[in-house]
Parts: structure tokens; sequence; C-alpha cells
């Protein structure tokens, strides 16, 4: 008997057994594994061919030689199976090996879900093979209870994540768990707009049960910052917006991003593109001169890389379909058909290697297993191409989400003078992050009429399909109103900390510290029920505040300067051994001791009260003014009153 007989029976078993062992290795061996279980059924094959007529009876005992009973029938049956798996196998190679965990170092290789499923899959096609080619009910049973075992941990332990990372499986039911991501871009701040986005696929996740990830796009290498990196998460943890996981930097992850570029080449759905700048300016001059938008003429898609000029570093372009249309299923915008012929060859790697934006963000949202997109609808066009580079890969296209962009009140596009403005600005201007929460679900999604809404109602309520198709229009004054109804909402302490917190990002505070001191608090928290009654965001609220901070004596703004008269420091000088002679310091015996003085005077309550309040403070408004002389205390109310009459 040759060698191959011998050996044949040890690999038909052994080498799928063997090899379902090899994945524990580390992830550099898993592309070679990958290959190598493609092929796991070949030696089956081999066997049923060539394999001597009476094998069982020549092993007997030895490398497997019990189990073997190789008759026609057996013969047959392990032709057709092997065959079977070896097709599955060769036609998987023809796809990438994807990933459905975080494995940011190991270049976007498998994680723990693709590497359980090829292991089943090899012990599922070695418990089949032997199967077919037992002699005897033990080794039957054997085969059988590892088929089963096997089986039963591809179809059931790998669920969905083995449906996502193989090509064998395509996921056509709904998913599990709702993903949904932002992926910001850190050439800048978190401006108003991707604040709302943010917003919308926190909703929904949070809506769903589902998970948010965030994802920081920063292949722009040239304007990506770690400054607008940090300014962007910290613009997210201040509006209450929080993520699941770890941020994925995009950028980290070209080397997954190629991969995929490449293997699109190696099935044909891609090819290397020789075009020099000069033939690209070419092509966009004579678009330009027939009128008509510029479009790459498709020049390499079938020409052969060996004509290409040498030392050229092709691009890689994707073969976008030629004929019929592209289909968007959009939960805002309804089914958006885009035709093909305006979908040309577009760059998914560049010469130099780095992917471009269209393909890095299909590849990223795949692999983080994003199962609704949700953005603006700027992006609407890019979702026909995207689409294109999954259908290309065989991947299943995430829900998308298309919602409307934000104007200014009178219609036109967003700009600094409406509101675009980072959302640490927003911070600067004095509002709370829970009112800007409010007032930004409320830009393209309503729930019938409410206007005011907790978090907690905003999660219950909030659904895709309730987006409005029309852009919202951003109205400070509206927000301004909002604002100030939440802060007269507020808890005392509960404002009293926001304030303190937004305190640093005021830039007039005035005579207010920083970081005021334990007493300075205490009069802050004792003024607030008046302060707030008046102001509408935090930086009108440290303006009336000021009086708390200001030194003696007093400087005066123009109307108190005219308040106080000479007419009315006389006033004054009269109130003043009344106050003195109070016993009890408080709002309500400060305001009878001044009613009374203005009844014995003869003299309107407001004739004495104006006065005072621009002694008080240096100003002609303020919270009430009894309110004002209580917060203020006893000495430093005298005292004030004193420096006025003084002059």
């Amino acid at each position: 008997m040759s060698a191959i007989a011998l050996l044949l029976p040890l690999l038909t078993l052994g080498l799928p057994l063997l090899l379902a062992c090899g994945w524990v290795l580390p992830a550099r061996w898993h592309p070679w594994l990958h290959r190598l279980t493609a092929l796991a059924p070949l030696p089956a094959l081999l066997l049923a061919l060539i394999a001597p007529a009476d094998l069982s009876l020549m092993l007997p005992g030895v490398l497997f030689g019990g189990l073997w009973l190789l008759d026609s029938l057996a013969r047959a049956l392990l032709v057709a199976t092997a065959l079977l798996w070896l097709l599955a196998g060769l036609y998987a190679l023809r796809y990438p090996l994807a990933t459905d965990e975080k494995t940011p170092d190991d270049g976007g290789q498998p994680g723990g879900s693709a590497r359980r499923f090829q292991v089943f899959w090899l012990l599922t096609l070695a418990g089949n093979l032997g199967l077919l080619v037992s002699r005897d009910i033990a080794g039957f049973y054997t085969c059988f209870a590892l088929m089963t075992f096997a089986g039963y941990g591809l179809v059931v332990h790998t669920g969905r994540a083995a449906a996502r990372t193989l090509p064998f499986h395509r996921q056509e039911a709904m998913p599990d768990k709702v993903v949904t991501r932002f992926a910001p871009s850190p050439t800048g701040y978190l401006h108003i707009g991707g604040a709302r986005t943010a917003l919308f696929n926190w909703l929904y996740a949070r809506h769903t049960g589902g998970v948010m990830l965030l994802r920081i796009e920063d292949t722009d290498r040239e304007r990506s910052t770690e400054g607008a990196t940090a300014a962007i998460l910290d613009g997210l943890k201040w509006l209450g917006l929080d993520w699941d996981g770890e941020p994925v930097s995009q950028f980290a992850r070209a080397a997954r991003h190629r991969e995929v570029a490449e293997e699109l080449v190696r099935t044909g759905r891609a090819y290397h593109c020789y075009a020099t700048p000069a033939e690209l300016e070419e092509m966009r001059e004579k678009a330009r001169a027939e009128g008509r938008p510029p479009r790459y003429d498709g020049r390499w898609r079938d020409r052969d890389p060996s004509e290409a000029p040498a030392g050229a570093r092709p691009a890689i372009r994707i073969k976008a379909p030629q004929e019929g249309e592209t289909l968007v299923r959009d939960r805002v915008q309804g089914d958006v058909r885009f035709p093909n012929k305006d979908l040309d060859d577009f760059i998914i790697l560049r010469s130099d290697g780095n992917p471009t934006y269209m393909h890095a963000v299909v590849v990223d949202d795949h692999d983080m297993g994003v199962t609704h997109i949700i953005r603006g609808d700027d992006h609407l066009t890019n979702a026909a191409r995207q689409t294109v580079i999954y259908e290309a890969m065989g991947w299943d296209v995430p829900v998308m989400a298309h919602i409307p962009l934000i104007h200014g009140p009178d219609g036109a596009k967003l700009s600094k003078r409406h509101g675009a403005l980072g959302v640490e600005a927003y911070r600067a201007m004095g509002y709370l992050p829970e009112a800007l929460r409010n007032y930004l679900a409320r830009l393209g999604w309503s729930h019938g009429d409410d206007e005011v809404m907790s978090t907690e109602d905003m999660v219950r309520w909030f659904e895709i399909e309730d987006v409005n198709r029309g852009a919202a229009r951003f109205d400070y004054a509206k927000l301004e109103a909002l604002n100030g109804l939440y802060m007269r909402k507020s808890d005392d302490a509960a404002l009293l900390d926001r304030f303190l917190a937004t305190l640093p990002f005021i830039e007039e505070r005035g005579a207010i510290p920083a970081e005021p001191t334990e007493q300075q608090k205490a009069m802050l928290l004792a003024a607030l029920p008046g302060l707030k009654e008046r102001a509408k965001t935090l930086v009108e609220l440290a303006d009336s505040a000021q009086y708390l901070f200001v030194s003696r004596p007093l400087a005066l703004d123009e109307k108190a300067a005219q308040i106080l008269d000479a007419e009315a420091r006389g006033i004054i000088a009269a109130l003043l051994p009344e106050l003195e002679a109070l016993t009890e310091w408080s709002a309500a015996s400060t305001e009878a001791a001044v009613r009374a003085f203005a009844e014995k005077s003869g003299l309107k309550l407001g004739k004495v009260a104006q006065p005072l309040r621009a002694a008080l403070t240096g100003r002609s408004t303020s919270p009430g003014v009894f309110d004002v002389i209580a917060v203020l205390g006893r000495d430093e109310s005298l005292a004030r009153l004193s420096d006025q009459i003084a002059g």
C-alpha cells in the first residue's frame, strides 16, 4: 500500500480537528488558517477517489482504521459530501475574514465569534465525514454526537455575529440589538448640527435598548487635531450624551480598509487605476466643456495592469454598476433611486495607500456591527455609493435614516449669525445642557404638541419615522425662552452647581471669580430664587448677581447715577436710622420698615425703593430690593447705603 493511502485516512479526520485547534494561535496566523479551512475536505475527496477497496482491512486499529468502511455507497457519499464542503469553503475565500469584536492591534483579523464559527465549522465537517465511513454503531454515534454538538454551536452559539463575519450567511432578519454610531470628523468643534445628529442616534439607541458607538473619523491627517477630538468628546459629555465602549479611531483601522480594497480587486469587484493627474484633469475639462458633471471614464476598468506605465502607483476604484439604478431605502426620506450612470467608478483606495472616506465608512460600519445609520441628508448621495461597496462585499446594508439639515430663521443655510457655533459656545453663552438637548430634539422631530420634554420622555417617545423631511429652523429666541423655563424649574442647589461649573467658561464674569468662596456660594444660593426669575441664561444670571461680589464703594451705572440724585440721597439718609434700628434683619422686616417710612414721609413706595436698589446694587434693575437687602445682610447693606449718602 502506498504512503498516500496510509496518510489519507489520517488527514480526512485529522486535518479538520488539527485546524480547529489551530484557531487558538495568534491573529497573525488567522489568514492562513482561513485558507486551509477551506481546503479541509480535500483529503476526504482524495480518499474516496484513490484509496484501495480493501482499506478497512489493511488498517486495523491504526490511523482511525477501526472506523473505516469504505464500500461503494460510502465512497459515493464521501465524494458528494466532500465536494459540497470544498465548494462552500472555496466560495468563502472570495470574501475577507471580517471581525465582530474590537481587535485594534491585529490588523482587522477576526474576533471571538469569527474564531468560534471557524472551529464549529471544522468540527461539523469532521463529524459529517466520519459519519459516512463508520463501520460500527460506536463509530457512528461518536461522529453523530460530534456533528450534532458542533452543528448546534455553528447555528446557535455564533448566531448573528457569525453570519455577519462569514460570507456563507446573509443576515436578512431584524438584528437582535440596534447599534447606532456617531462619527464626527475632528477637524473643528462639535457644531450644533453634529450635536443634534449625535442626540438622534443616542435617543434611538436608548429607545430600542441598543447601543450607540463613537467613531472619530480622523483619516484627514492634515486637518484632524487632538484638540478637536478632545473638544468633541467634552461637548458630548457636557450634553449628557454618553456612548458605549471606547471611541474608535478610523485612522487606526487603515490596514483593515486596505485589506478589503485589495480583496475587492481579487474578486473582480474593483480594479487598479493608473490614470495620471493630467488625464484626470483632461476628463474634468472635457466634462465642463460639455456641460455635464465630471465623471471618471473607466479607462482602466478592463485594461490589463501590464499596460501600466513603469513605476506608476495605482489607485483602486470600485466597479460601479453601469446600468439600472441603486435604491436607498431611507426611514426618513423614503425610497430614493439613483441612476447608476451617475455613479462612476469612484476611488476607494488612493495611490498612496490611504482609503477614501467613502470606503472607510463602509468597512468600519460593517465591522462595528452598525445596524442603523442616522446622519444628515447631505450624506444621501454618499449612501448610494456606499451601497455599491456593501453589495460588492456581499454585506447587508444598514438601515438608513437621513435627517434634514438645520437652517436659520430666515430659511437660509445655517451660519454663525444663525447659531452655527460649537457646543462649547452654547455652554459659554449660559445655556443648560438639558435645555439645549430639549431644543435640539425639537429641531426636526416632534411628539404631538409637546415642547418641553424630559430626557426620559424623549427616550420613550423617539421614533425615526417621526423626523420631518423638511429643514428645521434654528431660533435663538425660542432657545432662550426654553432655557429660562428650565432655569426657573431647576432646584436651587442643582442650578448653583451648574452655574459654578459654567463660570470658568463665561468670558464676561465681571466681579465674580471663577471659583467663589464658600461664603460667596452661600450668598449665591440665597439669592438664586430672585435671580433665576429674571434670567434666561446663566450669563444673564451672572450679570444680575454682580451686586453680590462688587467692592465698596459701588460704581454706579448710568441709570443708577441718574436715580441717585440729591433728593434720592436725602431720602436714603432719612431712611437709614429706621433700618439701623431694626432688631430683626430679613426681607419682611426691612420691607415693613421701608413701607412705614414711605407712608410717614408721604412718599410712594417706588420713590424709596428705586434709590435703595441703585444704592445697594449700583444698577437700576435687580431682583426684589428687599430680597437683595436680605441676601447682602445687615452690615453690608447699611455700609453700602452709608457710602452713597456720603456721595
